[in-house]
């Protein structure tokens, strides 16, 4: 192991010390960095090789440029659908005002009722272009990538399968495109949608109480530090209990696909052991990562009531000494508790992510893979050949067994090949 790398346990440990001042804010670049390198790499797959025929580049070619208008159009309606929920908190605390309002409340009130009528009309709208929109281009990334994984496995050598089973492959088909899948149609969406509800309510409040703003974020730092140092942990052990679980499914579809054997031998007993032992395993790393996204989250909690207490607090010395309205302060606890809601959004995202990074590591790993035999290409053959081929002391070895050398002599008759 190369002396600079962390080890397993370096990484897993939670509580570590940080190695340089400014870690916690390179490790959120850095995963920012491999979530938008996997979708850009997700979004450059190739599915056809040279070879391929050219009505099906063509199709695939009109298929990119569909999806570029998708996600403009699921652009669109993101920005939209958080405008106008953001205006409808600021409408809210005008309503507060036209109640406090005994001369011309009657009035206000019913204008600023049927504006939030029309913004939540218009809000609905665009709602649905960007979940739906967002949705089908990510469906239509994955279908990309299960055939191009697939394609990829399929013109591995043979040495390939002896070093690898069926059921740790089938894993990396089925669950690690799975959680890829979750990523770029509803988690992408999602995050992109609580990012712009998150600025847009942060510049909403810094227009009304710069003060009270300073107050609410106070415990920001702490929480970026949190979130750092609980996406570090959650990425490694989420690629380990991945890799656990491959290593189950590789032992059933073991004695599944041998099952004559395992009955011939009464091996029914041993069979469900060894199973179990790695679904045991699998749970065990399973159990951290439960524990840490459940500290996680009450932490989280913890921190976003208590500054949402000061808010209150600090809000209502405000309004008793005449800087704010009781509308304004409404708004601002509105936007507030927007704001600590699309963080805890983001939150459960983050877990998500870092999901994605470890199965996507496994993923491009066999998309990079080239083989050793290409099942194309060569030197073309000679139009005639005649003789006798003989091999004499010829050295090989099996892929599974590099070590182990073996001799073979053989002698084949005379023969005639002709070009068909």
């Amino acid at each position: 192991m190369d002396g600079g790398k962390k080890t397993e346990k370096e990484e897993v440990s939670m509580l570590a010390a940080p190695d340089g001042k400014f870690e916690e804010v390179e490790t959120m670049i850095t995963m920012m960095k491999e979530l938008a390198d996997i979708m850009e790499r997700l979004a450059r797959l190739e599915l056809f090789s040279e070879d391929g025929m050219t009505t099906c580049r063509r199709k695939e070619t009109e298929s990119q440029d569909a999806q570029r208008y998708l996600l403009l159009l699921g652009s669109i309606g993101l920005a939209v659908s958080s405008a106008t929920n953001l205006v409808v908190i600021w409408i809210i605390g005008q309503m507060v005002n036209a109640i406090v309002n005994k001369e011309e409340g009657g009035a206000l009130l019913s204008s600023s009722f049927i504006k939030i009528m029309v913004i939540f009309s218009i809000s609905s709208l665009f709602t649905f272009m960007r979940a739906y929109v967002f949705t089908l281009a990510g469906d239509r990334v994955v279908k990309r990538l299960r055939f191009a994984l697939f394609s990829k496995i399929v013109d591995q050598d043979i040495a390939f399968f002896d070093e690898h089973r069926t059921g740790e492959i089938l894993n990396r088909l089925s669950d690690d495109c799975g959680i890829l899948q979750n990523t770029v149609t509803t988690n992408v969406s999602m995050c992109l949608r609580n990012i712009v509800t998150v600025i847009g309510a942060l510049l909403m409040n810094m227009a009304i109480c710069w003060k009270l703003t300073l107050v609410m974020m106070s415990v920001v730092p702490l929480l970026a530090v949190s979130a750092v140092k609980y996406g570090k942990y959650v990425k490694t052990v989420s690629k380990a209990v991945q890799d656990a679980l491959a290593a189950a499914s590789a032992t059933a579809e073991e004695s599944i696909s041998n099952v004559r054997t395992v009955r011939s031998f009464c091996g029914e007993q041993n069979a469900r052991g060894k199973y179990s032992e790695k679904l045991e395993s699998a749970f065990e790393l399973a159990k951290k990562r439960s524990f840490a996204y459940g500290s996680f989250a009450g932490f989280m909690n913890f921190l976003g009531t208590l500054a949402l207490a000061f808010v209150f607090y600090y809000g209502g010395l405000l309004v008793l000494s005449g800087e704010l309205s009781i509308g304004e302060l409404s708004s601002f606890n509105g936007y507030t508790i927007w704001l600590a809601a699309s963080i805890g959004m983001l939150t459960s995202l983050f877990n998500d992510f870092m999901k994605a990074i470890g199965a996507s590591k496994r993923v491009f790993e066999l998309l990079d893979r080239d083989p050793s035999l290409p099942i194309a290409g060569g030197d073309v053959v000679m139009e005639e050949m005649k003789g006798l081929i003989e091999f004499r002391d010829v050295h090989f070895s099996y892929p599974s067994r590099p070590e182990s050398v073996e001799k073979s002599s053989l002698c084949l008759f005379a023969f005639v090949l002709l070009p068909l």
